[in-house]
């Protein structure tokens, strides 16, 4: 790592963390898996700055939470801001305002995606990704960037030297809270309310009004304006949801308390970064300091061609043989000329007249040396307008301080611990956030099954997808032929089906550990870093139906464990021990959805396999399989809405099947565009792979339920024998 730190660190073990490492790793956590743990070190850190600046407590009594604006700081606009004080504002917030509500997009996991704060959470941060005409809150910011002529930041390729330490500090707390979710769920609710309330210094109105006076794109403030009484009482819902459980034990005010330091956090960590902005801006040399430089400069070579030209009484030329000084009154005899106009400054005779290709100054000036002479020029303007006044906001130490850009060194896992059993891998990883340690095992059994799944597909035992190189009309054919020989293969139930009652709830029993965990995954496809991948927003789309779309009796686990409560099977919940320690299960109910729950943890490094893996699970929720699995089940009165639901919902029409096999197309077609034709082939095997592996993980499970079966039948069998002896 760069030695070279920030000051305000973080710790893990005896290695400091500044800013910018620790921004740039939770934003690669695949690769910086040990930092993780430094989130939520920060994090306590940040709310014990918070605690102390943001004295004001919020009423969060009964659970209706109100916020005292008038004890905010009062933001009004400083004097001296010009136009390209605006455009800098637009590019520092970028870190923050590019990462959307971060902070909310992996709430919904396996562990707690059927809980009532879960979906209500998952419908806000939905809301914030689409509008009709734009497609989130980001896609509006990086409009408003383009209009400032601004290129967006990358904000996952190293440290960009346009931005201040504090963007990057404003952006940290959402990234942290994001690894700290459920431990610190109390104060994300706070902070979440506090930002759908539109507490930001970006939503003030005088800002609103300055960012939209340069003449740049106003659409993310109206979008954010437009949805905010929505967002905001989705925000309320999800507090008072979490205060009636937290509350239904006694008056514990903790609750509240903790719900009142997350709206802090959020005031605290805007207010410093608007502090600092401020004072990085005051500086740097203000405009009329730049552009009285500019002119000595041009007084050395301009003397002796302005003698005709008067200013307050003198020549030009004499004015240029004299002392430029800020106390020359140069200046001011200059703005006060015939030739600037402080009411439309861009309307002024020295530009229109003097510097057009036929004025008598024409290349004179670069591009830049003429936006010196604009900034100072509107600077000017601004100070003539009355009432400008001190923004209010409180100020901070150390505001010449610039993070520096992080190392290339790799963090890795030098140590290796034996892998836990499949039972102890489940549990850990739906519990991911209490074991972090976790992830490097995970890491190595998605690899192993993936190795598995290569030699399968070397010795040719998928009969569906044998390797193929990738072409957009040999893949649909085969995609279409897959589905042909699934639908083709259906036949009605008629009569009796072969297994009993009995059998069937017992598979459904088998099959809880995988459905219980019904689109983990693809629950990271969404995490920072892969914003703006392509393929991110259709997988999206097909976890959030796997999990309901924010409507709890939706969510497939949830109809799952109806399903389960209804046939009499008690399970534990998943998250707890004694469910993955059920002796009730047989060998290899854990490979898959361990492999799943594995594999998800690392939707950048496995991305062409989870894109193959989704592929394959669409697929086979269509054809004869399902489609006879529904019917048995309605034969014996069990209740087949999960299997039918699938089957709609997957449907190879517009369903999560054809969305399947569009993200194919798209990702292989952005890597043939960035990378070439071999570099696309080679992500083509990866995916193949990826969907090969759900048949090869589950093989033994498969084994083990016929074997299973088998015996249960010789049981009844023998028993029913030694009875008619």
């Amino acid at each position: 790592m760069n030695a070279q730190l920030s000051q305000s660190v973080s710790m893990i073990g005896d290695t400091v963390v500044g800013d910018q490492e620790l921004f740039y790793c939770l934003r690669n956590p695949e690769k910086y898996i040990e930092f993780l743990p430094s989130a939520k070190d920060r994090l306590r850190h940040e709310l014990s700055k918070a605690r102390a600046r943001v004295l004001s407590l919020p009423d969060i009594a009964g659970g209706k939470v109100e916020i005292d604006l008038t004890v905010l700081p009062t933001l009004t606009r400083p004097p001296g801001l010009v136009a390209s004080d605006c455009r800098e504002l637009v590019l520092q917030f970028a870190p923050f305002a590019l990462q959307g509500h971060c902070w909310l997009q992996g709430f919904s996991k396996a562990r707690n995606n059927d809980t009532e704060i879960a979906s209500t959470l998952f419908r806000l941060y939905k809301a914030s990704l689409s509008e009709p005409g734009i497609k989130s809150d980001v896609a509006a910011y990086k409009l408003l960037m383009h209009s400032a002529g601004i290129v967006v930041p990358s904000l996952d390729a190293g440290w960009d030297d346009r931005l201040y330490g504090c963007a990057i500090q404003l952006a940290l707390v959402p990234l942290c809270l994001a690894r700290c979710d459920e431990e610190y769920l109390a104060e994300l609710l706070g902070y979440t309310l506090a930002s759908v309330a539109g507490l930001s210094v970006m939503m003030e109105p005088w800002v609103v009004q300055w960012i939209r006076d340069n003449g740049l794109a106003n659409s993310y403030h109206t979008l954010i304006e437009s949805r905010r009484q929505g967002m905001e009482l989705l925000g309320r819902e999800a507090v008072q949801r979490f205060l009636v459980d937290a509350l239904q034990y006694g008056p514990d005010q903790s609750a509240c308390k903790r719900i009142a330091d997350g709206i802090r956090l959020y005031i605290s960590a805007d207010r410093e970064f608007w502090s600092v902005f401020l004072a990085r801006v005051g500086l740097r040399p203000l405009p009329a300091e730049k552009v009285l430089d500019l002119f000595r400069k041009k007084a050395l070579h301009g003397r002796g061609f302005h003698h005709r030209i008067s200013l307050a009484g003198k020549s030009l030329d004499d004015w240029f043989s004299g002392s430029l000084d800020e106390n020359s009154g140069f200046l001011e005899a200059l703005v006060q000329s015939q030739w600037f106009n402080l009411d439309d400054p861009d309307k002024s005779r020295f530009f229109e007249s003097v510097l057009s290709p036929n004025g008598p100054m024409f290349g004179v000036f670069s591009s830049a040396e003429l936006a010196t002479i604009r900034d100072w020029l509107h600077s000017a303007a601004e100070s003539a307008k009355p009432g400008c006044r001190d923004s209010g906001s409180m100020t901070v130490d150390n505001v010449n301080r610039r993070n520096q850009p992080p190392g290339d060194d790799r963090i890795t896992v030098t140590t290796k611990s034996p892998c836990p059993g499949k039972a102890e891998l489940f549990y850990q990883l739906v519990n991911i956030r209490e074991h972090p340690g976790v992830l490097s095992h995970a890491r190595r059994y998605a690899r192993r099954c993936l190795r598995y799944s290569k030699l399968a597909l070397t010795l040719g035992l998928n009969r569906d997808l044998t390797f193929f190189p990738f072409d957009h009309q040999l893949f649909h054919a085969r995609i279409e032929q897959i589905y042909r020989c699934q639908v083709d293969a259906y036949k009605p139930l008629d009569g009796r089906p072969r297994l009993d009652r009995g059998e069937w709830v017992w598979l459904i029993q088998q099959f809880a550990p995988t459905v219980l965990v019904d689109g983990c995954w693809l629950q990271n496809v969404s995490d920072p870093g892969l914003e703006s991948s392509p393929v991110s927003g259709p997988l999206w789309k097909i976890f959030a139906d796997e999990v309901g779309d924010g409507d709890q009796l939706c969510n497939h686990p949830l109809i799952y464990r109806r399903l389960l409560d209804s046939l009499g099977v008690d399970l534990p919940e998943i998250s707890e021990r004694h469910f993955s320690v059920d002796k009730n299960f047989v060998g290899g109910a854990f490979d898959l959805p361990v492999y799943l729950l594995a594999i998800s943890q690392f939707p950048r490094s496995f991305l062409p396999e989870i894109i193959g893996l989704n592929l394959a699970i669409e697929l086979s929720g269509l054809g004869a399989g399902y489609r006879r699995l529904a019917e048995s089940m309605e034969y014996w009165a069990i209740d087949a809405t999960i299997v039918r639901l699938h089957l709609s919902i997957d449907n190879i029409s517009s369903g999560h099947s054809a969305i399947a096999t569009r993200v194919v197309s798209r990702y292989l077609d952005q890597v043939l565009a960035d990378s070439g034709e071999e570099v696309m082939q080679a992500c083509w095997s990866r995916i193949l792979l990826g969907f090969i592996s759900l048949r090869v993980v589950p093989a033994r499970f498969g084994g083990n339920l016929a074997c299973n079966l088998i015996a249960r039948r010789a049981g009844d069998y023998l028993a029913g024998m030694k009875m008619r002896a």
